[in-house]
């Protein structure tokens, strides 16, 4: 199934392979917002406050340093070995593909829904349009899902510490709006596992 999921990558953008990029308008625009960061960078300075936008603002949802985070590093690997946006497609696939594996789905199902949930039109249209950061905080949620079921079954401590990595990973893709949405959707789960552990006591 791996494999199939990376012939899929290799096929459907071939491009990438090639040198090849999209033009992601919305990560055109973000570049020139860093410009004044990345003249500061030059010299070996790191700002945390930047004028390019709004009359002033701080730069951690524009670019900010994190060189101690596991996570960057993670994220770091993942871009140089794979062109964009084919890291975060693989993250997709192979997200989805963990989360229906964890429901139990038949493994030929679960690659087919990852498939399904990878290639929606509204995941291809935004990375499209360059908005790589809310792409890749989407293609998280389904792994991370799947651990915080794992964990609730009661192997706390392994499934407990990959919670703890996607959640990192979650955190590190910076996209605060869809992780917003990610813990209202976890309430609800959680409220709703709390209930039925409460009932059968």
């Amino acid at each position: 199934i791996a494999a199939i999921f990376l012939v899929i990558c290799f096929f459907y953008f071939t491009p990438a392979f090639q040198g090849k990029t999209l033009g992601q308008a919305d990560v055109t625009g973000a570049q020139s917002t860093q410009k004044e960061i990345n003249d500061y960078r030059e010299k070996g300075i790191t700002i945390l406050w930047t004028n390019q936008i709004f009359g002033g603002m701080p730069v951690f949802q524009i670019w900010a340093p994190y060189n101690d985070n596991i996570a960057t590093h993670v994220i770091a690997t993942l871009k140089a070995v794979f062109p964009n946006p084919i890291d975060t497609v693989l993250l997709f696939l192979f997200g989805a593909y963990f989360l229906f594996i964890v429901l139990k789905l038949n493994p030929w199902m679960a690659a087919a829904g990852a498939i399904a949930f990878t290639f929606s039109s509204y995941n291809i249209i935004l990375l499209v349009a360059g908005h790589s950061n809310q792409a890749f905080a989407i293609a998280l949620f389904a792994p991370l899902l799947g651990s915080i079921l794992m964990t609730l079954r009661g192997n706390y401590f392994t499934d407990g510490a990959l919670t703890a990595f996607f959640m990192a990973m979650e955190i590190r893709a910076n996209h605060i709006q869809m992780t917003y949405y990610l813990f209202l959707a976890l309430l609800i789960l959680l409220g709703i596992e709390l209930y039925h552990a409460v009932k059968s006591k």
